[in-house]
């Protein structure tokens, strides 16, 4: 199966990652036979337009960098399908998968463990060019090096090629990471956290670079970020997950201004404001604790944090639904508490 919509750099559909349970030594003496699984993603969807950046936000352990790894396919997913320029990757042989693999890149979080210390600069960004045959003149490949460099803002780039990791700060490794990913013109781009690791005061600079470089090229990104306000920022679309699941997906502004699911209001309710007079006077709309990814509730998974929960939601599990053009929410409730007639 293919799509041939021309203007989708990628699009996911039914996306699962389901972890087996590591049981201990006093466990497996038992010899339990129920399997059980750490739901990680849970049927997620999406397309992304080229040159364009879709947000995928959450609280810590609900899915978003496991998606990211999925769809680069840095972790084995479970059941679903990748598709990139109309082909579901997931269906390829190990040498055809190969010729699609420039075609997907990742920055990671943590510049300081995403390459190695023994390699030089010019040999990181290099190392994907050599893998994959793209250039194998080696004089054709420093070039390439430096003009990737010199578009990341590391000039003269002639100055870094013989520098190794250790001798540069946070930002310019950051800015490597991002050159790497870039060297073979990929289609899609996923951005795992990438400015958290860095100091506030640089973090401006390292996503202006990444925006500027997503519009030279016509490159699709998949920006993950627990950072509402930063999503705000950077992304044309955002998806909110939790527990595995997508429950509100539409054009960013229509949703940190509107927002429809509890989840997204609770979300927005706690970003700071910045003004040092203001005081929150209200409660924030979520209760307790992120549950389990082994023992999913029934019905709802947001459920038992909700402040708007009525007996049906313990009962019926909520599809995204399709609220308008672009744009859908997954609350079985939504209309009743936005006043929706």
């Amino acid at each position: 199966m293919t799509i041939t919509d021309k203007n989708i750099a990628i699009e996911v559909r039914n996306l699962k990652k389901y972890f087996p349970v590591q049981e201990g030594f006093l466990a497996s003496l038992f010899k339990r036979s129920e399997n059980k699984y750490v739901h990680a993603v849970d049927d997620v969807s999406f397309a992304i337009k080229k040159g364009e950046t879709f947000g995928l936000v959450g609280e810590s352990g609900c899915g978003k960098s496991t998606t990211g790894y999925l769809i680069v396919q840095i972790e084995k997913l479970t059941s679903g399908s990748i598709y990139v320029k109309g082909v579901d990757a997931v269906t390829l042989s190990k040498s055809e998968l190969n010729e699609v693999r420039k075609e997907l890149q990742i920055i990671f979080q943590n510049p300081y463990e995403s390459m190695s210390p023994r390699f030089s600069i010019l040999d990181i960004i290099a190392e994907p060019l050599r893998l994959l045959n793209i250039i194998e003149d080696e004089d054709e490949i420093q070039k390439k090096v430096l003009e990737e460099l010199t578009d990341v803002g590391l000039i003269p780039a002639e100055d870094f090629l013989d520098r190794f990791p250790h001798e540069l700060s946070g930002g310019q490794r950051q800015r490597v990471s991002i050159a790497r990913a870039f060297a073979l013109d990929p289609t899609f781009v996923v951005a795992d956290e990438p400015v958290s690791m860095l100091d506030v005061s640089i973090r401006v600079g390292v996503l202006k670079t990444m925006q500027e470089l997503s519009k030279k090229r016509g490159t699709a990104f998949l920006f993950i970020t627990h950072d509402l306000a930063l999503a705000r920022s950077m992304c044309d679309r955002i998806a909110v997950m939790y527990l595995g699941r997508i429950v509100e997906q539409g054009p960013t502004e229509e949703i940190v201004h509107n927002p429809l699911h509890p989840y997204t209001k609770a979300l927005i309710a706690a970003v700071p404001v910045p003004d040092p007079d203001a005081r929150r006077t209200e409660e924030l709309p979520i209760v307790g604790e992120v549950p389990s990814g082994i023992d999913i509730a029934e019905g709802c998974r947001f459920h038992p944090r909700c402040i708007y929960v009525v007996d049906e939601c313990k009962k019926i599990d909520p599809q995204l639904e399709p609220v308008k053009d672009n744009y859908s929410v997954a609350c079985i409730r939504y209309k009743e508490i936005n006043k929706i007639k």
